[in-house]
């Protein structure tokens, strides 16, 4: 989920270049290191409640998503793979935290059947996005400026939900948007990935990119399909 020009023209002087397979399966391998990152991270705060205070819920959400994107950056942001996966842990135990008491809210049965249609959609987004032979990189700022938007939407609606307001149509709306913003980012940078060298550093930034995607739409799927616990 990387928007960032630089990253995705960087060239690495590295003779020890990788062959796709073991590309692809580097990125595979690690994007399942991180998602269970993550889930380790959830399952810590799986039963925090924050009872009920919603400054409490947003400065952890806030504080979350900060360490999240600055694991992120930490990863894509140099040419160590040791610090890259570290980046990437972060990033992803971060994400865990956060999804941890929402996922929650929910049915065991519900969260598995999302996280297997969620994988489904990586998939095949991923695949249509590497296969593609158009230059997507026009595609960047306009993701980038959709996502800060839903990103301050969905704050400003937690907020208005905490007071009171009806926020249930709104939520609606905007998780099937950003489930779609996110599927298009999916093909954005897998698209852009492939002018990537392949380098076993690369493949644990794209990993990075891939596991926010990832857990992104696993959290719109789960809360437009999942089943609430009673």
């Amino acid at each position: 989920m990387s928007f960032n020009a630089e990253f995705y023209n960087q060239r690495s002087t590295s003779i020890d270049k990788m062959g796709v397979r073991g590309y692809m399966f580097a990125i595979s391998a690690f994007t399942a290191l991180f998602i269970l990152i993550s889930m380790v991270g959830a399952s810590f705060s799986y039963n925090w409640t924050f009872a009920g205070n919603v400054w409490l819920l947003m400065g952890f959400m806030f504080g979350c998503l900060a360490a999240s994107i600055g694991g992120g950056v930490l990863a894509q942001a140099n040419d160590d793979p040791g610090v890259s996966v570290f980046g990437g842990a972060i990033c992803a135990a971060a994400m865990g935290l956060m999804i941890g008491p929402f996922v929650a809210l929910y049915e065991l049965g519900s969260v598995f059947q999302a996280f297997m249609l969620s994988a489904g959609v990586v998939l095949i987004t991923g695949f249509v996005g590497a296969v593609l032979p158009a230059d997507l990189s026009a595609w960047g700022a306009p993701l980038f400026g959709l996502l800060l938007g839903a990103i301050v939407i969905q704050f400003g609606g937690i907020f208005l939900a905490a007071l009171g307001v009806d926020m249930e149509l709104t939520f609606t709306v905007l998780d099937w948007a950003v489930l779609i913003l996110f599927c298009a980012i999916m093909v954005y940078d897998l698209n852009m990935a492939r002018r990537l060298d392949r380098t076993f550093n690369n493949a644990i930034d794209v990993a990075v990119n891939v596991f926010l995607n990832f857990a992104n739409i696993f959290i719109r799927i789960l809360a437009l399909m999942g089943q609430a616990k009673k």
